[in-house]
């Protein structure tokens, strides 16, 4: 494993970079208001880009071996030895790999996340994950040598209907909708990636409210009446035993048990994995860049307010370059700091799968 280590670390003194290759991998551009449908076919399969070119969302898709061309940059040479130092990925995966240090790191990225999260990491959500050497494309900061990215993130949200499944939920209990959405979203998938749902609704409603104007007021008044009252505000959520109760008085076999478990398991993987500490070089390369692209929006029926604030949210993505759901920032010199971001990338992953195993059980919004 040293050796193999070694020979990684030794690779760009002798490789040379391919002749007339591309400077950067090609971006894909949208018009406002247009939907990748394009970005599907590739959901959540890891793609790499050359670690020390930025990229922008477009460019987590479909991202294509034969722009992976730098294999002799000294620092993919780095990331890849710490990966086989940290046992991250193996000796037969660089084999696999042909030796070259961009496909083995995709491999290893690729190994990582199906390894938690099976086969279903590729579907329903359409979601990328690339390893990176910036966050911006359009940035003029300087690259750092001990500084590279796992980022996952996506460009159009699954938008899915689960208003009948939290009525039956409060036929239950009247917190039960509130405590499952807790569970799924606030301390679950929604820790990691932009859910758009009834919570945006309400924020919509106290900016309204402080306006204080007779048009806003009416407005925020019309936005009430379309909420549940079991989303209400003043709701409070119930205790994990009090859930759990209810849980096991059901037939494991229905539909209702499968997504209740399922947000319960999901809180349980994600409460581990802490919030990622950026650096302040991190805080300014984010500072001109927009929001996040949602993922997932939940709405209680096809043409409920929560589909105009899906909107809103894309909107205010496309404003400038969109900051990506996750950033796991490592240093590739370091064996150990590698191998806690690819953990860590992992358990997100586990998260991801977890998540899909629930929404595959929910209808989506007629268009």
């Amino acid at each position: 494993m040293q050796a193999v280590a070694t020979r990684v670390g030794n690779l760009h003194q002798s490789r040379k970079p391919r002749r007339g290759g591309p400077v950067s991998p090609p971006i894909r551009r949208r018009g406002a208001g247009q939907v990748d449908r394009t970005a599907a076919r590739h959901a959540a399969a890891p793609a790499l880009i050359a670690p020390h070119t930025a990229f922008a969302i477009p460019s987590l898709f479909g991202v294509e071996k034969e722009y992976a061309y730098q294999d002799s940059t000294p620092l993919v040479c780095a990331l890849a030895k710490s990966l086989l130092r940290g046992g991250v990925a193996t000796q037969e995966q660089w084999d696999a790999a042909k030796k070259r240090p961009l496909w083995f790191i995709h491999h290893a990225l690729r190994g990582v996340m199906e390894a938690a999260g099976g086969k279903t990491i590729h579907n329903h959500f359409v979601l990328g994950a690339i390893v990176t050497g910036a966050l911006d494309v359009y940035g003029a900061a300087e690259l750092r040598e001990d500084r590279m990215y796992i980022v996952m993130d996506g460009d159009q949200p699954t938008m899915l209907r689960i208003g009948e499944f939290y009525e039956e939920m409060a036929k239950l209990h009247e917190r039960l909708p509130l405590t499952f959405w807790q569970k799924f979203v606030c301390r679950g998938f929604g820790r990691f990636f932009r859910v758009v749902d009834h919570a945006d609704v309400q924020q919509q409603i106290e900016c309204l409210e402080e306006m204080g104007e007779g048009e806003e007021m009416e407005q925020a008044k019309s936005l009430k009446a379309d909420l549940p009252a079991y989303m209400g505000a003043r709701m409070k959520p119930l205790s994990d035993r009090a859930y759990r109760q209810i849980l096991y008085s059901l037939s494991p076999r229905t539909k209702l048990a499968k997504i209740l478990a399922l947000a319960d398991e999901i809180e349980r993987v994600a409460l581990p994995v802490g919030r990622i500490q950026l650096d302040d070089y991190d805080e300014e390369a984010l500072y001109d860049m927009g929001g996040c692209y949602p993922v997932l929006s939940l709405h209680f029926h096809n043409t409920d307010p929560v589909r105009g604030a899906v909107d809103e949210a894309v909107n205010n993505a496309m404003q400038s370059t969109a900051s990506p759901n996750v950033i796991i920032p490592f240093n590739p010199l370091d064996a150990e700091s590698v191998r806690e971001a690819f953990g860590r990338a992992g358990a997100i992953a586990k998260v991801i799968a977890l998540s899909a195993q629930l929404t595959y059980m929910l209808p989506y919004v007629d268009e």
